[in-house]
């Protein structure tokens, strides 16, 4: 009798744990997708996607390199704030990278450095949070064929849609000449 008084209570505490971690990464996510400050990331070639990581797009972002000054120390794998702007084009740029969370009135967004070149131009290279796109698995093929020819074609805008507040970005679609990739796809 003593063992269910303690069973039964652990087992409802139990269970609201593993209902609230899921609901509160949803929320959160939803949070950002509904109050998060839209940016427009130019999309930039990549080298073809391995087969054995999954169906997704593997994207990368013009923007991914930021000269730093000589006194600071990088390293691979770091986190860091990217403090982001807006330029005449509608494009996210990058305004300043910090290893200290900036004013809560910038926009940014937490990255890693990527790889830190210490030759005469000093600069580090982010990986952004938003470098994959999943999709429904018998898109996925025809859609990494679209992106790359539209990324090959000067003619075409090929951009990433990110939602972004308070550090967090949400990827929300991939774009080609303003229309959703999975539009193109039908």
């Amino acid at each position: 009798m003593n063992n269910a008084k303690i069973i039964i209570p652990l087992f409802i505490v139990i269970a609201l744990i593993q209902l609230y971690i899921p609901s509160s990464m949803i929320m959160s996510r939803e949070e950002v997708l509904n109050e998060g400050k839209e940016f427009r990331f130019e999309a930039a070639p990549v080298d073809p996607a391995d087969p054995f990581r999954g169906r997704y797009l593997t994207l990368r972002c013009k923007e991914n390199s930021f000269p730093i000054s000589g006194k600071d120390k990088w390293q691979r794998g770091e986190q860091i704030f990217v403090i982001l702007e807006k330029n005449t084009d509608g494009f996210a740029t990058i305004k300043d990278v910090s290893k200290d969370k900036p004013h809560s009135s910038e926009d940014y967004v937490i990255a890693k450095v990527r790889w830190v070149a210490n030759d005469v131009n000093r600069r580090i290279t982010i990986t952004y949070p938003f470098d994959r796109y999943y999709m429904e698995e018998s898109k996925a093929i025809l859609a990494e064929k679209k992106y790359l020819k539209a990324l090959e074609d000067k003619n075409t805008t090929t951009y990433l849609t990110v939602q972004i507040k308070d550090g967090e970005a949400v990827l929300k679609a991939v774009m080609i000449n303003g229309q959703p990739i999975e539009t193109l796809l039908e």
